[in-house]
């Protein structure tokens, strides 16, 4: 579904001191399927389809005949075998594309992972060792059938790779040079939900509690504001009057499409609309204010806080807040176990055909994209 994926970022603009805590309930997140991480740890050897049954992925051979697979540059495609890495992104180990050898140098293969049933999206950490060389993405459906998914160009340092759903995938090399070898590491993938598991929690909460756990700045921040927040009640209960001086706070926006298909290009007005809703609602002029119930009419007011397109990017030009982005992504999800930024908020990123925000000091960022596995917002 395409919504407006929210980031209240911006703790920094104390001069906002309402604002900001209100903002951070506007990032909502459902939760869908939880997403399974696989960092190799607590494993050795060579992984079949036995030792990582239980986490729902296995490794090897297919459990369906593959159709339409075009010749892989190396061989047929086997297993991982998991070797101790200085460098692992996590912990210690990682998966190399081999059944052995010494230094898992030789031989090396092609390299297949199924999951028990059709995966909604997948994430993984790969490293190569010739920048000139390529790595082939494949997946595979329930019948078997391949597609290529995504060509991604070999770095020495660990990179993140998303793909789309499917049953099964296939890495192969392109290679340049007699050095075939690979390692992967921190596989994400997040099971499909069937509709009757489906649900549209909020995912504030979660997503709030993680960042006040591990970021030091963000919880001193969030101490701050709620320090200044309550001097301001205090200020308007003893005066009377509003602590801004009557003054109506207007935030610059500015709002980022990124679309894979010309539906998902909305329009700048569907995008002006959104924030004339916004505004109705903070200034407490929307239509359906009347039917706010009897308990809770005493406390609607109208926060003097407006939200406008930004009129000047960060190089101080001209701009109208909508900037537009084309992405290879067919839909874009979020993972709260993840540490790597790249996997946690996709669509934040242009390395994972995302979109970078601009500074959060002086903008409220909006992303508009296709959202999977549930995900509200």
């Amino acid at each position: 579904m395409l919504l407006f994926y929210l980031l209240a970022g911006a703790l920094r603009l104390l001069r906002y001191l309402l604002v900001l805590p209100l903002l951070i309930g506007l990032t909502a997140t459902t939760m869908a399927q939880t997403p399974v991480l696989i960092d190799f740890e607590g494993l050795s050897g060579t992984l079949t389809d036995n030792l990582q049954s239980s986490q729902g992925i296995s490794f090897g051979d297919p459990s369906i005949p593959l159709q339409d697979l075009p010749p892989l540059n190396l061989g047929t495609p086997g297993p991982v075998t998991i070797f101790p890495r200085p460098n692992a992104p996590s912990g210690s180990n990682v998966a190399a594309n081999c059944r052995g050898g010494i230094s898992c140098e030789f031989p090396a293969g092609a390299v297949l992972m199924e999951f028990d049933e059709t995966i909604s999206e997948l994430s993984f950490r790969i490293q190569g060792f010739n920048t000139s060389d390529q790595f082939l993405i494949y997946g595979y459906n329930d019948l078997g059938v391949v597609t290529l998914l995504s060509t991604v160009a070999v770095t020495t340092d660990y990179q993140t790779v998303r793909v789309s759903g499917a049953r099964g995938y296939i890495i192969d090399l392109l290679a340049s040079t007699a050095v075939r070898t690979f390692f992967i590491d921190d596989i994400v993938y997040t099971p499909t939900q069937r509709p009757d598991q489906l649900t549209m929690d909020c995912g504030t909460g979660e997503e709030l509690l993680e960042r006040l756990e591990t970021d030091r700045v963000f919880r001193q921040n969030y101490d701050r504001i709620e320090r200044l927040t309550e001097e301001y009640i205090r200020t308007l209960r003893e005066g009377d009057e509003l602590g801004f001086g009557g003054e109506v706070i207007t935030i610059p926006v500015v709002v980022h499409v990124v679309y894979n298909t010309a539906a998902q290009n909305i329009s700048d007005a569907q995008v002006e609309s959104q924030i004339d809703a916004l505004n109705e609602l903070f200034r407490a002029t929307n239509a359906s204010i009347g039917s706010v119930p009897s308990a809770f009419s005493p406390q609607v007011a109208d926060m003097q806080v407006q939200f406008a397109l930004a009129s000047r990017d960060p190089d101080c030009e001209p701009t109208n807040g909508i900037t537009r982005t084309s992405t290879s992504v067919t839909s874009f999800t979020k993972s709260s176990i993840s540490t790597d930024p790249l996997v946690r908020n996709p669509v934040k990123f242009a390395a994972t055909g995302g979109k970078a925000g601009w500074p959060s000091d002086d903008y409220l960022n909006i992303w508009v994209c296709n959202l999977s596995s549930g995900l509200l917002g």
